[in-house]
């Protein structure tokens, strides 16, 4: 079944960040930065950060979407060629709505991880995939499959490669089979982390 991945609706954008705050809640980078809150907790919380990074998205990326019954299932935070890094004063606008309705807990190991992440982002011309996640009730359709086709296509066409970070083991297979290749790989906090590039087709 082909379905089709646009970029997201403005007034869609509460909605995305829940699918994205459901699909994050156990990422093992997200559990070891927010330690002992509680799983329903977390998806408040990133949902929070979601929804601020994916109005910054908006204006300076490619907010990605994949719908099913009407409702977004899938939802991605993508960076085309240079586009990021983001200018500081999007960083704090992000920043400093994440820790008005959040507050500062976890704040200095959010910090850390993506000091450490910036480190290692690379300089060649590429599309950035910074988040991609499909709502839990909705894994195993291939939902994000979609959109990485969809991602790679684009890519393809430009001839210029795609990068992303991942701290879930279980995704580094599927990001394989899209031509992506393990350039790094690092702990940070305790948890894993790959950095994966894909070269154009």
């Amino acid at each position: 079944m082909t379905r089709v991945v646009s970029l997201l609706d403005r007034g869609m954008i509460r909605e995305a960040a829940g699918v994205l705050g459901r699909a994050f809640r156990d990422d093992p980078i997200v559990v070891a930065i927010l330690e002992d809150v509680a799983p329903e907790i977390r998806v408040k919380r990133l949902s929070v950060m979601f929804a601020a990074d994916l109005k910054t998205c908006e204006r300076r990326g490619l907010p990605l979407q994949v719908s099913e019954s009407d409702s977004i299932a899938c939802a991605a935070i993508v960076y085309p060629p240079g586009a990021y890094p983001l200018p500081t004063s999007a960083q704090l606008g992000i920043l400093l709505k994440s820790v008005v309705r959040n507050g500062v807990y976890g704040l200095g190991r959010w910090l850390t991880v993506l000091g450490r992440f910036e480190k290692r982002h690379p300089k060649d011309t590429h599309y950035y995939l910074e988040f991609i996640g499909v709502d839990p009730i909705q894994q195993g359709k291939g939902l994000g499959s979609s959109l990485l086709d969809d991602l790679s296509s684009r890519a393809d066409q430009e001839r210029v490669g795609c990068y992303l970070e991942t701290s879930n083991a279980r995704n580094v297979p599927l990001y394989q089979r899209f031509g992506y290749e393990t350039v790094a790989e690092e702990e940070i906090l305790g948890v894993n982390n790959w950095f994966m590039w894909r070269s154009p087709a």
